[in-house]
């Protein structure tokens, strides 16, 4: 199945039918700006049309459909494309033999391929390397509200104890992500997933269980600025004309190198400022599909 030609690296991702549409966009971006650091694409089918399978092989992606990596009370009546939530902490068993595992989730594009490298160095002394919900233009920053959330999360499902030891901290996303086969975190997510799927299958499971692994595990982390998994629903990039990016809204104006249209920000119109033209801006959707051609990308 895998070779010992095969690259140390492999980047894997997940999507169904309807998410395909964003996945191809991943995919095109990695084609074409993470070449560099030699990996294999790993796609995860959790119900692809076989139209859609065949261009992930043009591509040559690596298809596995998975199963349910866990069992829990209301399995049956979840979507299959909750198992994109639970998947991603057991990537050594359905892509095995590699040395680093990088998850981008297909909602995300990379404008920058040099953030493969970062994620590999981040994670490559046994560290998992993720990035924080957290940049002085992010929204929730100034919302009171939406910070208290993820503390009443923690204490309906871990306690009152865990909310807080780590209730007001910053969110680990788990959108984008890299670890080495041989570091502890693999089971200890798992373990936290399964343990809270048997409570109540949440949205947040994999976002959730993966706090605890890090803060009440006490696992190390390597945090990764907020450029190598921007958050689009929380704050609009701007574009900078000369470099042809998109760039942090806020000076020095950093070049975005992963862009991730999580929640409702993959179907939002969005206004976006023209550095150094300040009577100007952008009218549309953050999707490579209709910025690709300001950033350079097919």
């Amino acid at each position: 199945m895998w070779t010992s030609t095969d690259p140390d690296v492999v980047v894997c991702t997940a999507a169904d039918s309807g998410y395909f549409d964003l996945l191809r966009d991943l995919v095109r971006s990695l084609r074409q700006r993470a070449q560099a650091l030699p990996h294999v694409l790993a796609v995860l089918d959790l119900g692809l049309t076989p139209d859609q399978q065949d261009w992930l092989r043009q591509q040559n992606a690596r298809l596995v459909e998975p199963g349910w990596d866990v069992d829990f009370p209301t399995r049956s009546e979840q979507p299959g494309h909750f198992r994109s939530q639970i998947v991603r902490a057991f990537l050594p068993r359905h892509y095995p033999g590699f040395q680093t595992y990088i998850w981008l989730d297909a909602d995300t594009w990379v404008q920058d391929g040099a953030v493969l490298h970062w994620l590999v160095q981040g994670a490559a002394d046994g560290r998992m390397a993720l990035v924080e919900e957290m940049h002085s233009a992010y929204k929730k920053i100034h919302d009171q509200r939406e910070l208290s959330q993820k503390a009443m999360l923690i204490q309906r499902y871990y306690g009152a104890a865990d909310a807080e030891r780590y209730g007001l901290t910053p969110s680990l996303n788990s959108g984008v992500f890299a670890l080495r086969a041989d570091a502890p975190h693999w089971a200890v997510w798992g373990q936290e997933i399964s343990a809270l799927l048997q409570q109540a299958p949440t949205r947040f499971v994999d976002q959730m269980a993966l706090e605890r692994t890090i803060h009440a595990h006490r696992l190390p982390a390597c945090y990764l600025p907020a450029r190598a998994n921007w958050l689009v629903s929380q704050a609009i990039p701007a574009f900078c004309p000369q470099r042809g990016m998109l760039v942090d809204p806020l000076p020095p104006h950093d070049p975005l190198w992963v862009l991730h249209l999580a929640l409702g920000a993959k179907d939002l119109t969005l206004i976006i400022p023209m550095l150094g033209e300040p009577d100007r801006e952008l009218i549309l959707s953050a999707r490579l599909s209709e910025i690709g051609p300001l950033v350079g990308l097919g």
